[in-house]
Formats: C-alpha cells, structure tokens, sequence
C-alpha cells in the first residue's frame, strides 16, 4: 500500500478514477500509466484538494529517506500532468505555487470502491475515525504493485537468512551488487529488510536515487547525521569533503549508501546513432516486462526529449500493466513474446 495517508480509498476528478487501494489511475475506465512514486505524489496532491503541498512534504511522505533533487519532483510533476493532459502554463489540475510547492485545483470527489462515475461526496478534511480507518487498512501486508518499504518491517518476513547474508556481505564488502530481474523483489529486500537490520546493528544507511551528482546527494545525506565541526572549513573538493565526513563516523559503524539509477543514459551516443541513420522516422522502446515496471519511466522521457531535437517520434512496446512480472503459463508468455517482437518491428505511417 502507499506510505500516503488519505481519508479516502477512492477520488474521481473529471473523467479520472484515482483507485488508491488498488494503485489505479484510469480515465473512463481506461488504465493511465504511472510509476510507484509517481502515483504517491498524485494521490497526495488530490487527497488535499485545495491546500498547498510543500516540497518538503513530498519528499517526506512520498520518499520517505530516499534523497531526491527538486529537478527530480520538477520531472515527477510533468510526467503527471502530461497523463492527465494538464499544461503548467494554464493548469486544470496541478498548479504550481513557485519555491514552495503545488496545488491540486481540479475538483474532486471521494468515491467508494465500487462507485459509478460522477458519484461520491465532496472533499472533505481526514476526521480521526478515517485516519483510524486508514491506520488498520494500511497494516494490510498486500502491497499490489507497490514495494514494502523500512515502514512494512513488521510485515516483510520469510526472507531472514537472505538478509543476514546479505547483510554480511555488504559489511565485509567496500561496495556490493544486488542485482535481478525487474520485479523479482529487490526494492522490498532492501527497504523492508536490509536498511532496517543495518540502522538497528547502528550503521548509517541511505538510498540515493534519480541524481545527476551522486557525490553531492552523498555528502549532504550523511552531512545531516554526522555535521563538519563548528570552526572546521570543510574542502571546497566534494570527494575531499566525503572522506572528511566518512572519518566522523564512529568507529565500528558504517556509512552505506544504496545508489539506484546510477547509470546515466547514454544520450550522446544514442543522438550519434540516429546522425548515421539520415532516415530513421522513429525510436522503439522495447520491454518485456509490464508498462507499470522495468526502465519505461526512466528512459521514455528523455528518449522523448532526444526524438524532439532530431524531429523524430518514439513508439513504446510493453506487456500490458499487471501485479506481476511472469504470467503464470508457459503458453500465455510465448504468446505475449511473439506480440511484442510483431509490435516492436511493425511500420508505422509518416506523420
């Protein structure tokens, strides 16, 4: 379930269906795309309709530890209103109150699970008897599409000898590769299961993602655990100031950092390709996995912004949205693999 507290399990705004039990956006009865944390910013700005959202608050409740740059919400907030068609510059939805945050301004309805559209009440303020609702329903250990986080611990069990060994691992270890299939559980072992035994042995853990200067995010995450002395001028060199800082840690405890999306896209490369090919029309990402997982949300956008420059489109393959990554049967997943490989080499007409 969302870390997101709301006094509802279901909001509708125009011909939106906002589903927060079932981490469903969908318009008309027509599923629209989002990501995990996209989802959770969402759900957030429409469960205060009306009041402003500060920045600080977002990533507290959405990101909850998890360094994140303004950059990163500013592309976080345009992605969401181009699903829901909103322009920043005359917005419908998502208003933007400058150097503090944004407004959800579209009007908005609680609906019941099962309400038909144009039904529900207005929205109203969460009373102690929803946050109780909400406090019970969230202690529910089904997660859909979503991963457990430090806040599901209690919940996250059967993996403890994969913790403890991994655990081992990273503490015998300068730097350690969890790596797998997309979907197979990585995100929920490491939140729900190796930050929390890592913090309770008394280790500094942080998880750092969606960055374009990883040793910046570094030094200002464990800046906040383990401060310069007053009087001594750090280092104007940042990987000077990380080993100040990394010597302040108390001996016998360990400074982790988790870094997810290290790797930038090779834009240069990508643009350097298409120069060659004069009479390239289009750019096709393809996936296997479903269109709620794998890399879609980190790479359509900027092989969008790449298609821009060079005036060409970008067309997307993918499984349709699902709760997991594997089908369950053999004849369905040869079926799904033939559909994309017809998908992905199909001719589109010129625009």
């Amino acid at each position: 379930m969302s870390q997101v507290s709301t006094s509802a399990s279901s909001y509708r705004f125009d011909d939106f269906h906002l589903d927060a039990g079932n981490r469903r956006l969908s318009r008309n009865g027509e599923t629209v795309a989002l990501n995990s944390k996209y989802f959770d910013v969402l759900l957030l700005l429409v469960s205060r309709s009306g009041q402003l959202v500060e920045k600080q608050q977002i990533f507290e409740e959405v990101w909850d530890g998890v360094f994140v740059t303004d950059a990163a919400l500013t592309q976080c907030i345009k992605d969401i209103r181009k699903q829901l068609g909103d322009d920043a510059s005359s917005p419908r939805y998502i208003k933007t109150v400058p150097k503090h945050g944004y407004v959800f301004i579209g009007n908005v309805l609680e609906a019941d699970e099962d309400a038909t559209p144009g039904s529900g009440t207005a929205i109203r303020r969460a009373s102690s008897d929803d946050s109780l609702s909400h406090s019970l329903s969230a202690a529910r250990p089904y997660k859909f599409l979503d991963y457990y986080t430090e806040r599901d611990a209690s919940l996250f069990f059967g993996r403890e000898q994969e913790v403890d060994a991994i655990c081992s691992q990273i503490l015998a270890r300068r730097s350690f590769i969890l790596h797998g299939r997309s979907g197979v559980g990585k995100s929920s072992i490491l939140r729900a299961g190796l930050m929390p035994k890592l913090k309770a042995q008394g280790h500094f853990v942080f998880v750092i993602r969606s960055f374009t200067d990883p040793v910046h995010q570094m030094v200002s995450s464990l800046s906040r655990v383990c401060p310069f002395e007053a009087g001594n001028q750090p280092s104007s060199d940042q990987l000077n100031q990380l080993t100040q800082l990394v010597g302040r840690v108390d001996d016998g405890r360990y400074a982790i950092f988790f870094l997810d999306q290290l790797y930038p896209l090779p834009k240069t490369e990508i643009a350097a390709a298409i120069d060659a090919h004069p009479n390239v029309r289009e750019i096709v990402w393809v996936q296997e996995e479903p269109a709620n997982m794998g890399a879609l949300f980190y790479v359509l956008p900027r092989l969008e912004r790449i298609a821009k420059d060079k005036n060409i489109r970008v067309r997307t393959v993918k499984r349709s949205a699902s709760a997991s990554p594997a089908t369950g049967s053999s004849k369905a997943h040869e079926l799904e693999q033939k559909t994309l490989l017809t998908l992905a080499f199909a001719t589109t007409p010129n625009p």
